[in-house]
C-alpha cells in the first residue's frame, strides 16, 4: 500500500469514528467513568500503571490490568495534603507536586517523604507542574514563584529565579516540558522558557525567552500565560490561558499555538473552530491532538468547560467531540498507546478506542 493511499484511508477512518464517538457507537469507543466525584487534575503513566493527582482526594494508583485503585492522602495518613496539582514519575520513585510542597514515593520501601521550599514564601511552596530528566536523573519543579532542580544522584535542590525584566509572572511557573532531553520549555504566566539544560541555566546565555512583548504570539491579547506544551516532529503545540473581563476583553485572549521554533505560527482557537480559546490539556495521538478547551465569561469571571477538540495536524482541520458520557471541565489528558484518558472535574475517563487503526504512527 502506498503512503497516499494510506493517509486517504486514515482520514476516511477517523472521520468515521468521530461520527462514531458524537453517536455513542458501542462498537467503536467504549467510555468508562471512574473516580466518579474526584477533581482529577493530572495523570502519569508508569508502565502498567497510572498515577493520579486529585484536587481534594490526594494521589490514586491505578492498575490497569486489575482495574484496581490505591489511595494515598490525609484519611490513611499517608500524606499530609490532599490538594495535589503534578505527578510525574521515575523508574524509583513517584512526585507529588502540592499546594504545600513536594511529595516523594519510594517504591521499594513504599514510603512518602515530604519536602518545603523556603525561597519564594508559601506561595512557592505550590507546585504547578513537574517533569523528570531521566538522562540527568533530575526533577524539574514548577513553583508559583520559582524553577527549582531536584538532583536525585546527589539528593539536593537547586533554585533559579526567571524574572525577566523586574516582572514577577515571568518567574511564575505554569507547566513544563523537557524536548530530546536538551532542552527544558518551561511556561509562565508571562511567556515561555527554552533553557539548555546540559549547561550551567543560572547563565542567563541559557535561556532564551519567547513572548508577546517581542512581537510572537499573534492575537495572544495583552498578557501570555501558557497552559499547556506538546512536541510533534518540528513543531512545538502551545496552549495558552484565557482570562478576559468587560473592562478588559482582550486581556488573556488564549489560543492554541503551532510554532516550528522559527517563524511560522499557526493560531487554533474558537474562531478558527475549537470549542473554546482556552487551552486546558494536550495530547498526541497518531496524527491527531487531542485538546481540552473551556471559554470564560466576561461578567462571571468564571472558567466554562467546552469539552475536547480535535485538530487533523496534517490537514488542520479542528472537529469537536460531542459526547455526552464525556465531561466538559478538562484537566488533563493521557494516551498510553490505546486508551486515551481524561481527567476532569468530575473523575477519570477512559476512552478505549476498538478501532485499531488509530494505533498507527
Amino acid at each position: 500500500m502506498n503512503r497516499i493511499s494510506f493517509s486517504k484511508i486514515f482520514a476516511v477512518v477517523f472521520v468515521g469514528l468521530l461520527f462514531a464517538v458524537s453517536s455513542f457507537a458501542q462498537d467503536s469507543v467504549k467510555v468508562e467513568q471512574q473516580l466518579s466525584g474526584q477533581v482529577v487534575n493530572d495523570l502519569a503513566l508508569d508502565g502498567d500503571r497510572i498515577w493520579i493527582a486529585t484536587e481534594g482526594g490526594g494521589v490514586f494508583e491505578y492498575f490497569i490490568k486489575e482495574k484496581r485503585f490505591k489511595n494515598y492522602s490525609t484519611s490513611n495518613n499517608k500524606l499530609s495534603n490532599n490538594l495535589i496539582f503534578a505527578i510525574e514519575v521515575s523508574r524509583k520513585f513517584v512526585f507529588a507536586g502540592s499546594i504545600d510542597g513536594l511529595f516523594v514515593f519510594n517504591k521499594r520501601r513504599k514510603r512518602w517523604a515530604k519536602r518545603k521550599f523556603g525561597k519564594g514564601g508559601q506561595l512557592g511552596n505550590y507546585i504547578r507542574d513537574l517533569a523528570y530528566d531521566e538522562k540527568e536523573n533530575n526533577l524539574w519543579i514548577g513553583r508559583f514563584q520559582f524553577l527549582s532542580r531536584f538532583s536525585l544522584s546527589k539528593r539536593r535542590f537547586y533554585d533559579y529565579d526567571l524574572t525577566v525584566n523586574g516582572d514577577e509572572k515571568s518567574n511564575s511557573v505554569t507547566t513544563l516540558k523537557i524536548d530530546n532531553n536538551r532542552f527544558l520549555w518551561a511556561g509562565t504566566d508571562d511567556g515561555l522558557f527554552r533553557i539548555d539544560i546540559n549547561k550551567d541555566i543560572s547563565d542567563s546565555l541559557t535561556k532564551d525567552y519567547f513572548s508577546n512583548k517581542k512581537g510572537l504570539f499573534p492575537k495572544a491579547g495583552k498578557v501570555l500565560s501558557v497552559s499547556s506544551l506538546l512536541f510533534e516532529r518540528n513543531n512545538i503545540w502551545i496552549g495558552t490561558n484565557r482570562f478576559i473581563t468587560k473592562q478588559n476583553p482582550n486581556y488573556n485572549a488564549g489560543g492554541l499555538y503551532k510554532w516550528d521554533g522559527g517563524i511560522e505560527w499557526k493560531v487554533f482557537n474558537k474562531e478558527t473552530g475549537l470549542g473554546g480559546s482556552g487551552i486546558s490539556a494536550l495530547a498526541l495521538v497518531g496524527n491527531y491532538i487531542w485538546v481540552g478547551v473551556y471559554d470564560f465569561g466576561k461578567n462571571s469571571k468564571e472558567e466554562y468547560g467546552r469539552g475536547i477538540s480535535v485538530i487533523n495536524r496534517i490537514s488542520g482541520k479542528v472537529t469537536r467531540l460531542t459526547e455526552s458520557h464525556l465531561p466538559l471541565k478538562i484537566n488533563t489528558l493521557l494516551f498510553d498507546g490505546r486508551n486515551i484518558w481524561v481527567g476532569s472535574d468530575k473523575g477519570l475517563y477512559k476512552i478505549k478506542i476498538v478501532n485499531k487503526i488509530l494505533n498507527w504512527e
